[in-house]
């Protein structure tokens, strides 16, 4: 049996990418330094780049895939919360 895999749409990997950044915001600085050996707003700096290209990518602004708009969301909920809690 002949499996095939298809590449996920760009909303649907901008959304799993937003939900990586909910997870590093939501982790305490010092798990993040313990499990990935740095620094906890380096990793968000970073989720959020690739985040934020992978929205590029899925026109978030031009989109009928709801992953993209679930996506924004995610990511918007995330950068409020972290502002809140600093």
């Amino acid at each position: 049996m002949k499996t095939t895999t298809q590449k996920p749409s760009d909303g649907l990997e901008a959304l799993v990418l937003s939900v990586y950044y909910a997870a590093v915001a939501s982790t305490p600085a010092e798990d993040i330094q313990r499990r990935f050996s740095m620094n906890k707003d380096e990793l968000l700096a970073r989720y959020k780049t690739v985040f934020e290209r992978q929205l590029a990518t899925a026109s978030a602004t031009n989109c009928a895939d709801i992953s993209t708009l679930q996506a924004l969301v995610h990511l918007l909920v995330g950068l409020v919360e972290r502002e809140v809690a600093i």
